[in-house]
Protein backbone atom coordinates (compact mmCIF):
# COMPACT_ATOMS: atom_id res chain seq x y z
CA UNK A 1 0.00 0.00 0.00
CA UNK A 2 2.51 2.86 1.10
CA UNK A 3 4.75 1.66 -1.98
CA UNK A 4 1.88 2.55 -4.48
CA UNK A 5 1.02 6.13 -2.77
CA UNK A 6 4.15 6.53 -3.04
CA UNK A 7 4.60 5.52 -6.53
CA UNK A 8 1.67 7.93 -6.83
CA UNK A 9 2.84 10.44 -5.22
CA UNK A 10 6.17 10.45 -7.42
CA UNK A 11 4.20 10.15 -10.69
CA UNK A 12 2.11 13.46 -10.24
CA UNK A 13 4.93 15.09 -9.28
CA UNK A 14 7.09 14.22 -12.30
CA UNK A 15 4.07 15.07 -14.34
CA UNK A 16 3.45 18.25 -12.82
CA UNK A 17 7.26 19.37 -13.51
CA UNK A 18 7.87 17.92 -16.86
CA UNK A 19 8.03 19.49 -19.76
CA UNK A 20 6.75 18.65 -23.34
CA UNK A 21 9.31 19.79 -26.12
CA UNK A 22 8.70 20.50 -29.92
CA UNK A 23 10.35 21.90 -32.70
CA UNK A 24 9.20 25.52 -33.84
CA UNK A 25 9.60 28.88 -34.80
CA UNK A 26 11.00 31.54 -32.29
CA UNK A 27 11.03 34.86 -32.55
CA UNK A 28 13.31 37.09 -29.88
CA UNK A 29 12.86 41.02 -30.21
CA UNK A 30 14.64 43.36 -27.88
CA UNK A 31 14.59 47.22 -28.29
CA UNK A 32 13.53 46.52 -31.80
CA UNK A 33 16.18 44.38 -32.77
CA UNK A 34 15.80 41.00 -33.91
CA UNK A 35 17.85 39.11 -31.50
CA UNK A 36 16.92 35.55 -33.07
CA UNK A 37 14.14 34.33 -35.45
CA UNK A 38 13.62 30.88 -37.44
CA UNK A 39 13.83 27.28 -36.11
CA UNK A 40 14.04 26.61 -32.16
CA UNK A 41 13.07 24.39 -29.80
CA UNK A 42 9.96 25.23 -27.73
CA UNK A 43 9.87 23.56 -23.66
CA UNK A 44 6.09 24.18 -22.98
CA UNK A 45 5.65 23.46 -18.69
CA UNK A 46 2.67 23.25 -16.96
CA UNK A 47 0.61 26.83 -17.19
CA UNK A 48 1.38 29.01 -19.47
CA UNK A 49 5.27 28.51 -19.08
CA UNK A 50 7.60 27.74 -21.69
CA UNK A 51 11.31 28.41 -23.15
CA UNK A 52 12.75 28.55 -26.10
CA UNK A 53 15.98 27.68 -27.03
CA UNK A 54 17.62 28.69 -30.51
CA UNK A 55 19.34 26.10 -33.17
CA UNK A 56 22.55 24.16 -32.54
CA UNK A 57 25.76 24.77 -33.60
CA UNK A 58 25.45 28.67 -32.90
CA UNK A 59 25.56 30.65 -29.83
CA UNK A 60 22.32 29.33 -28.30
CA UNK A 61 19.95 31.87 -26.81
CA UNK A 62 17.42 30.74 -24.28
CA UNK A 63 13.96 32.68 -23.13
CA UNK A 64 12.19 31.15 -20.20
CA UNK A 65 8.74 32.73 -19.44
CA UNK A 66 7.49 31.89 -15.66
CA UNK A 67 3.39 32.19 -15.58
CA UNK A 68 2.47 32.48 -12.11
CA UNK A 69 -1.33 32.80 -11.53
CA UNK A 70 -2.51 35.98 -13.82
CA UNK A 71 1.52 37.96 -13.56
CA UNK A 72 4.52 36.54 -16.20
CA UNK A 73 8.34 37.41 -15.85
CA UNK A 74 10.85 36.83 -18.91
CA UNK A 75 14.79 35.78 -18.50
CA UNK A 76 17.13 35.40 -20.68
CA UNK A 77 21.01 34.32 -21.12
CA UNK A 78 22.06 36.76 -21.88
CA UNK A 79 24.20 38.90 -24.53
CA UNK A 80 27.19 36.28 -23.49
CA UNK A 81 24.56 33.50 -24.25
CA UNK A 82 25.49 31.80 -20.72
CA UNK A 83 23.97 28.34 -19.85
CA UNK A 84 21.27 29.52 -17.65
CA UNK A 85 18.80 32.21 -18.16
CA UNK A 86 18.50 34.28 -15.21
CA UNK A 87 19.09 37.54 -16.73
CA UNK A 88 15.67 39.33 -16.17
CA UNK A 89 13.74 41.01 -18.89
CA UNK A 90 10.76 42.07 -16.94
CA UNK A 91 7.04 41.40 -16.89
CA UNK A 92 5.51 39.98 -19.54
CA UNK A 93 1.48 40.06 -21.02
CA UNK A 94 0.67 37.72 -23.35
CA UNK A 95 -0.97 38.60 -27.04
CA UNK A 96 -1.28 35.58 -28.77
CA UNK A 97 1.40 33.35 -29.41
CA UNK A 98 3.97 36.25 -28.19
CA UNK A 99 4.40 37.51 -24.48
CA UNK A 100 5.79 41.38 -25.01
CA UNK A 101 6.55 44.35 -22.78
CA UNK A 102 7.60 47.83 -23.72
CA UNK A 103 11.18 46.83 -25.09
CA UNK A 104 11.03 42.98 -25.56
CA UNK A 105 8.83 40.72 -28.39
CA UNK A 106 9.13 36.58 -27.60
CA UNK A 107 7.12 34.33 -29.68
CA UNK A 108 6.63 30.47 -30.37
CA UNK A 109 5.22 28.83 -33.24
CA UNK A 110 4.39 25.11 -33.75
CA UNK A 111 5.57 24.03 -37.13
CA UNK A 112 4.23 25.49 -40.49
CA UNK A 113 3.35 28.41 -41.39
CA UNK A 114 3.58 30.95 -38.58
CA UNK A 115 1.53 34.02 -38.60
CA UNK A 116 3.20 36.99 -39.68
Amino acid sequence: MIRSVLSAAVLSVLAATSAAAMQGECLLKMNDRTVAEGFCHVLFYSGASYQIVGRSGEPTVMVNIDVSGDRAQAFWNGEERGAHAREPLGAVTQQQECWVNDRLRVCGWPPGPRPR
